[in-house]
């Protein structure tokens, strides 16, 4: 209970209130308890024991959360894409609505943070022009580990780029609703072209990396086999219409885990893979 003589304006003029309404018979002691009850003040009582940023969390509304960037509840093998949105680097603005991820999860996808993504984008010398090219999202395929980038225009047009199957699709316009649904739908039509595929590249530290980790549901002795870069088939129209691995190479596994989102990678039999080199995993749960 606060202590009497601690009693701010704002309490004092609770008291008189009370007073005049009939609450004048009650004792000093039970009047304080009334005016800094919740129910004289009609306001939740803060719980200070608990941090501020975490107070309001139970009331927010479950839609409205952003789902931990580190977090894969499903424990299912998530492939890597990227939303292109704002290529300037000017503007700072949620990429993608809250429910997202989520919704990206359930077609097998993880979206690449976008801070990383346009960072990335920057740094390419492949991705200089505004275009995003197949060039460009090879690239991207190596760091931050990209399997396709999906370029959003206006007016909900989308361009969907296979950098690992070197595939740049028309434009095409998204629905005014279900947009989501209909963004990663296309997503998985587009990525069912090839299996799961990755990269990887040597650090400063001389050790080879892949950009997946526990965030795609990657952990330590999961083993991929190594290939010789693939082929794409077309149709007579030009139209792809498959991806046929390289020559098997080799074998790696991963290693060890650095952070959620990076993973060491060791040779376990034949030669050790290149960035032009494809790495597969075969499983059920890939986005296929």
């Amino acid at each position: 209970m606060m202590p009497i003589r601690a009693l701010t304006g704002f309490t004092l003029t609770a008291f008189l209130g009370l007073a005049t309404s009939g609450c004048v018979n009650m004792s000093a002691e039970e009047q304080v308890d009334m005016v800094d009850s919740d129910a004289a003040l009609n306001y939740n009582k803060p719980n200070w024991q608990k941090p501020f940023w975490e107070q309001d969390r139970n009331t927010r509304p479950a839609q409205s959360v952003r789902p931990e960037p580190d977090a894969n509840p499903s424990g299912q093998t998530l492939t890597n894409i990227g939303l292109v949105t704002d290529r300037s680097g000017q503007t700072v603005a949620a990429a993608w609505p809250a429910d997202l991820q989520t919704t990206a999860a359930s077609y097998g996808f993880r979206l690449v943070p976008q801070t990383q993504l346009n960072e990335a984008l920057q740094r390419s010398s492949s991705c200089a022009t505004n275009a995003i090219t197949v060039a460009c999202a090879n690239s991207l395929a190596v760091f931050p580990g990209v399997r396709m980038l999906i370029d959003l225009g206006p007016s909900q047009a989308i361009t969907i780029v296979d950098g690992s199957a070197g595939v740049a699709y028309p434009a095409m316009s998204l629905p005014s609703s279900d947009t989501n649904e209909a963004l990663m739908q296309q997503a998985r039509e587009r990525a069912s072209l090839s299996p799961w595929t990755l990269k990887a590249f040597a650090g400063n530290d001389n050790r080879l990396y892949i950009t997946v980790g526990k965030v795609n549901g990657i952990d330590v002795g999961t083993e991929l086999t190594v290939h010789k870069p693939g082929q794409l088939v077309s149709a007579p129209n030009g139209q792809p219409i498959a991806w046929r691995a390289g020559e098997t190479i080799g074998r790696v596994k991963v290693a060890e885990l650095v952070g959620s989102q990076l993973a060491v990678i060791a040779s376990v039999s034949g030669e050790k893979p290149t960035p032009s080199d494809e790495l597969l995993l075969e499983s059920k749960n890939t986005a296929k």
